[in-house]
């Protein structure tokens, strides 16, 4: 009897550390935006990892065999916890992560505004070296225009110049 009763207890204790988890996972969701999709693909492996969790842990107290009150010890955690620690966590858990989340976007505005002057200044040194390059074109064939019209007067108004 005191065996069942101690994996009662584990069991209990199971349910509420996975409760903790979805808990984590709540609190994430609060403080940044998910889509359907993300959170499909969250649910999907936190219950994925519940399940091997949970496995894990009858295998190794019961030899893997799923009794009825191990089964009643997990809702009974979970319901516990739900009820008492749930609220607390997730109302305080969010405070904490959402100031940690807004401090840490003072320095990536910072960052944002270096970038984005650096690129201003990237552009107009780019633009300034295509002038340069297109008046060196330019300057080229205007050299090459003069000195063709200087042949041309030079030469009597009959004649032409060979191409």
């Amino acid at each position: 009897m005191s065996r069942e009763l101690v994996l009662f207890a584990k069991a209990f204790w199971y349910g509420s550390i996975l409760l903790i988890a979805y808990d984590a996972l709540r609190i994430l969701r609060r403080c940044i935006r998910h889509g359907r999709f993300a959170v499909a693909a969250e649910d999907l492996a936190y219950w994925s990892y519940s399940a091997v969790y949970l496995f894990a842990k009858l295998y190794r107290e019961n030899s893997g065999i799923v009794r009825g009150y191990f089964l009643l010890g997990l809702l009974a955690g979970m319901a516990l916890y739900h009820r008492i620690g749930s609220p607390f966590v997730v109302k305080l858990g969010s405070a904490v992560l959402g100031k940690l989340l807004k401090a840490a976007k003072i320095p990536l505005k910072v960052l944002k505004k270096v970038i984005k002057r650096l690129k201003f200044w990237a552009f107009r040194f780019k633009l300034l070296i295509s002038v340069k390059v297109s008046r060196q074109k330019c300057s080229k064939e205007e050299r090459y225009e003069e000195k063709t019209q200087t042949k041309k007067k030079k030469c009597r108004k009959g004649s032409q110049l060979p191409e």
